[in-house]
């Protein structure tokens, strides 16, 4: 009897601690969906404010790391990171959010083969295809999931 109210107390805290790491996942996942969101903003906030495009670039090389995403001020409007151009934000999700990776990014593809948006002097998005709406999904390592959506008029939201 007192080992099967052992083993019961015992199970009663290995599903307890599963749902810590259920818990953490997901506040991690809202973090960095969160981050991206108020990193999107600047973008926009910076463009307007410099009167320049303020580009988003997923997957960049730079400095011999590959970031999930680097936000930068694009002088020449190309929607590719050039050497001279000014890094606002560099993201490494592995690094700052334990367990969250990016899956999916759907914004059509610079020259490098890189997925970009970029904000305008007026705060609107542009990809290559001209209207720059579209969709960054994470994913934690519990299998959650969080997308991030930009529409057609610059206002970004997660869902």
């Amino acid at each position: 009897m007192v080992t099967v109210g052992i083993l019961a107390f015992l199970a009663l805290c290995a599903g307890s601690f599963s749902n810590t790491w259920s818990w953490l996942a997901h506040y991690r996942l809202s973090s960095a969906a969160g981050d991206l969101v108020a990193g999107m903003q600047n973008a926009r906030i910076e463009a307007i404010k410099r009167n320049c495009f303020c580009t988003i670039t997923f997957n960049q090389p730079l400095d011999g790391t590959v970031y999930d995403y680097v936000i930068y001020v694009d002088t020449n409007r190309d929607l590719k990171f050039d050497a001279g151009e000014t890094v606002l934000k560099r993201v490494l999700l592995s690094r700052e959010y334990k367990g969250i990776s990016l899956e999916n990014v759907n914004f059509s593809k610079n020259d490098n083969s890189l997925a970009s948006v970029a904000f305008n002097p007026r705060g609107f998005p542009r990809d290559r295809t001209g209207v720059g709406n579209g969709t960054i999904v994470l994913a934690d390592s519990m299998g959650g999931r969080m997308s991030t959506i930009l529409n057609t008029a610059g206002r970004v939201r997660t869902e």
